[in-house]
């Protein structure tokens, strides 16, 4: 990852070509970890939480696209509280989503398709696709491959996190976030949706990279 990084990037944004030139990796920080600064940090990188928020221990869960990450942060440092994850993203349910229309259509979909068709039916639209040449409604295949991840999450964060929920601030953030918002916000009833929770960790990040010193480390 470091040598590809390294180095000039070329891109368009809005047919403006940009170039940016990364010459050094020097921060090491587990990816959940972000949206704990994103959530207790300003734009220049100051704490604004308070000390109290900084000290308590605060639970991550950042559901992506391929991992389930659950980790504690408390008194600014990773806690050994909880600290693991599984293979429980969002790629399960368009898994799920492929062996379902392939078992009743015999249709091998790809799985960035199945994808946009899980997240359109999460958006509580419509699920078609084309089979045989013939647009076909697959929205309750979309919605069982959804509900059963949810329920594979729940169960997976009742073990991990258990009884002990009330003793953290939670923190949701991730696509999944949003996806799963309803079985995690049953399951996790007090816990903080983060704003645009698929940008969170980056916004963390870019949030530290500026707190004064902090790449001079």
């Amino acid at each position: 990852m470091q040598q590809w990084l390294v180095g000039e990037h070329v891109f368009s944004v809005d047919g403006v070509e940009t170039v940016l030139t990364i010459t050094a990796i020097r921060a090491k920080i587990p990816q959940p970890v972000a949206t704990w600064f994103d959530w207790g940090m300003d734009t220049t990188g100051q704490w604004v939480k308070g000390k109290e928020a900084q000290r308590a221990p605060t639970l991550i869960i950042d559901q992506g696209f391929n991992t389930l990450d659950v980790l504690v942060v408390e008194d600014g440092r990773i806690s050994h509280r909880i600290s693991e994850g599984d293979t429980l993203g969002m790629r399960r349910a368009a898994e799920r989503l492929i062996r379902s229309v392939k078992h009743s259509y015999g249709l091998e979909l790809e799985l960035h398709k199945a994808n946009d068709l899980v997240q359109s039916a999460v958006n509580g639209c419509k699920v078609e696709t084309y089979v045989n040449g013939q647009l076909t409604d697959v929205t309750g295949e979309a919605k069982r491959a959804v509900q059963s991840l949810a329920a594979d999450v729940y169960n997976y964060l009742d073990r991990a996190v258990g009884k002990s929920k009330d003793a953290y601030t939670i923190l949701l953030t991730g696509g999944g976030a949003l996806a799963l918002s309803s079985t995690l916000l049953r399951q996790f009833p007090k816990a903080t949706v983060m704003y645009e929770p698929v940008l969170a960790n980056a916004r963390g990040l870019a949030k530290l990279a500026v707190r004064p010193g902090f790449l001079n480390v």
